[in-house]
């Protein structure tokens, strides 16, 4: 179930009838005007040859690629590191790059007057553009595609609670998204199925996975004692990667075979691995780690977690790598 969240209605009637989200307060809109300096022209130095991309644009990686002054450029580039393209450089850091599911375009994070908010452009760095001509006082980030490319989950912040959202790309309209008999629900990292029928989130305590189908039944897919996050299902919908605090500040990869509920640890480093992405075929991970002491992307199996690779070795690091599907 998805509602325009500038429809809410008053504060008063929603912790009267939703008073079990955290009696969450939403404002009565969001919409504003666009403000100034949001220009939708590309750099001109962001543009990258279409043709590079037109011939590899089914096996590619997006990635977070940092600068010197500690902010981050959207890049993409082949499954072995090679055939870089440098797709953004605006001001700031962009980020949390999303593959369509038809390769064609890459969502991300950049910021907006202040706050994050979603930005979209094609797989060749042109058509770039806010996914909402509106602004919105408050953090929306974390975008993931619907399959069929109509619309976008995200994590919205309202009144300081992070809930699950969605864009719809025709319209720009910014909605809440939840099981039944509820408005809004608290969590984040949203993320389909491969046939786009339920989403996966992570929990607002982070310790837990959950599952639903917009509008229908909610249920618990992981419960943990410490930190989860990172969600990232297999091109097949039979496995969850994410990553698991296994001590103070050192995250590592984690696999869930959804039909056997049995997990198994892929990533053993004491430096943290994170933000794992499926390679198109399923059989590998790639993945942020820092065990060479700066912050770069490798590449795994995804069943044993061996043939471990180095794919790039950015003088700032690299990071929150995104495959094609």
């Amino acid at each position: 179930m998805s509602r325009c969240i500038s429809q809410v209605p008053t504060l008063r009637r929603l912790a009267r009838v939703y008073r079990r989200l955290l009696a969450l307060a939403v404002p009565a809109a969001l919409a504003s005007c666009q403000g100034a300096g949001d220009s939708l022209a590309p750099d001109a130095a962001g543009d990258a040859p279409s043709n590079l991309l037109a011939a590899l644009a089914s096996d590619r990686i997006a990635f977070m690629g940092f600068t010197a002054d500690e902010r981050a450029d959207i890049w993409t580039m082949g499954p072995a590191g090679g055939g870089l393209a440098h797709l953004t450089t605006f001001t700031g850091r962009e980020s949390d790059p999303s593959w369509s599911s038809d390769h064609k375009r890459i969502a991300f994070t950049r910021e907006r007057n202040g706050y994050s908010d979603i930005f979209v452009m094609n797989a060749d760095g042109t058509n770039k553009h806010w996914a909402r001509s509106l602004t919105y006082a408050g953090n929306i980030d974390m975008p993931s595609w619907s399959p069929d490319g109509t619309h976008l989950l995200v994590k919205v912040m309202l009144q300081g609670v992070p809930c699950l959202g969605k864009i719809d790309l025709a319209s720009g309209n910014l909605a809440t998204v939840a099981p039944a008999g509820t408005f809004a629900i608290a969590g984040s990292q949203p993320i389909y199925d491969p046939a786009g029928k339920t989403i996966f989130f992570v929990d607002y305590g982070q310790m837990a996975i959950k599952r639903f189908t917009p509008g229908g039944a909610l249920t618990t897919v992981l419960t943990s004692s410490v930190y989860v996050g990172d969600l990232a299902i297999s091109p097949d919908g039979t496995r969850l990667a994410y990553y698991k605090e296994v001590t103070p500040g050192n995250t590592e990869i984690h696999v869930l075979n959804l039909a056997t509920k049995v997990t198994k640890r892929l990533t053993f480093s004491a430096t943290g691995d994170n933000s794992p992405s499926w390679s198109p075929d399923g059989t590998k991970l790639a993945f942020t780690s820092y065990r060479s002491g700066k912050v770069q992307i490798w590449t795994m199996s995804s069943s044993t977690g061996g043939s471990l690779t180095r794919i790039t070795s950015s003088t700032y690091g690299s990071g929150s790598p995104a495959w094609t599907h």
